[in-house]
């Protein structure tokens, strides 16, 4: 039973920012937001792991996506995104930190990163 709403929870598609990105980061304490345009292959490698990592940490941190197909240059301009996916923690609707992480991209990278950030961060 856990077993399936750990999968299903990771099959449900995280919410779509891109209309409100400003208003969206206020809502929560921390928000995780991975910047991306679907046709990029780094994006789809990275969307597994992106997953695993919203079902491990879903309650404690939000985890957003905004489609930078969808907004075009507002998407460099306004957030600064330089290539996808750019992965950016903000805390109550401010930048916090970007994660560049290596290849291949996996789990325990992401995981590491953003316990150190939560941890340095709240102190």
């Amino acid at each position: 039973m856990l077993v399936f709403l750990l999968t299903n929870q990771a099959r449900q598609r995280l919410p779509d920012i891109s209309y409100d990105i400003e208003g969206e980061l206020k809502q929560a304490e921390w928000t995780f937001v991975r910047f991306s345009a679907p046709w990029c292959a780094f994006s789809q490698i990275a969307e597994p792991e992106w997953r695993k990592l919203y079902t491990h940490y879903g309650k404690n941190v939000r985890f957003v996506e905004v489609n930078c197909n969808s907004i075009g240059q507002e998407c460099r301009d306004t957030w600064d995104v330089k290539g996808y996916p750019a992965f950016k923690l903000y805390k109550n609707g401010k930048f916090n930190a970007l994660f560049r992480p290596t290849y291949p991209r996996k789990l325990d990278i992401f995981t590491e990163w953003l316990n150190r950030q939560l941890i340095v961060k709240e102190e």
